[in-house]
């Protein structure tokens, strides 16, 4: 019995291939890792991850670009939570995922999401700059959130926005009881990429 796969199944499979190689690079530079561990891991996670989704009936190309989004999207919130940096290497392969987003959105919606949601992050972080607030939202959110948005397209890019900022705002509010001389820290990258994901399987699976 043969298998035939269509073009949309090679470019899933290729731009899900390219943003595994690029997380690959990022858990050995921002997280130390060694090659053959970092490998390891994400070989036996994007297996694992991508069989649950086709088990759980997402066709094959779905599931290998939402198992490396979400990968994708574990490294940058853990990285961004020990550095508060969104490394560029992760910012790539979420656009790289863009191209083969399961949603089915017109490539100009796509540009638009992604033009959108950067310029309005840029304009953020320019008027935290000018606050002297420099590290309120970094390049590295700025970057992000026009990859995400791309990914989601611009209303749905936007709607994951708004998630992200009500679940880091609920973050800061918590107060530690045991250290309270140690500021509470919230990166946004947590948020976002939490979001990114919320989002995408809300469009895939809860959308009528």
């Amino acid at each position: 019995m043969t298998t035939d796969f269509s073009a949309s199944d090679l470019l899933a499979l290729a731009t899900a291939s390219g943003a595994t190689a690029l997380a690959i690079a990022a858990m050995r530079r921002e997280l130390a890792m060694s090659r053959f561990a970092a490998i390891s891991a994400a070989v036996l996670y994007a297996s694992l991850c991508a069989a649950s989704l086709v088990a759980l009936g997402a066709d094959v190309s779905t599931a290998v670009v939402m198992a490396a989004l979400i990968g994708v999207c574990v490294l940058v919130g853990e990285i961004d939570r020990r550095s508060h940096i969104i490394p560029d290497t992760l910012v790539l392969a979420v656009a790289l995922l863009a191209l083969s987003a399961p949603f089915g959105d017109p490539g100009l919606t796509q540009m638009l999401g992604g033009a959108f949601l950067g310029a309005l992050f840029y304009v953020v972080h320019g008027g935290f700059s000018l606050a002297g607030r420099e590290d309120a939202l970094g390049l590295g959110d700025v970057k992000f959130a026009a990859a995400l948005g791309a990914f989601l397209g611009p209303y749905y890019g936007l709607m994951a926005v708004v998630f992200a900022g009500g679940a880091t705002i609920a973050a800061l509010l918590v107060k530690p009881r045991t250290a309270p001389s140690v500021a509470l820290g919230a990166p946004f990258g947590i948020g976002l990429s939490a979001a990114l994901c919320v989002v995408a399987a809300f469009r895939l699976w809860a959308m009528p």
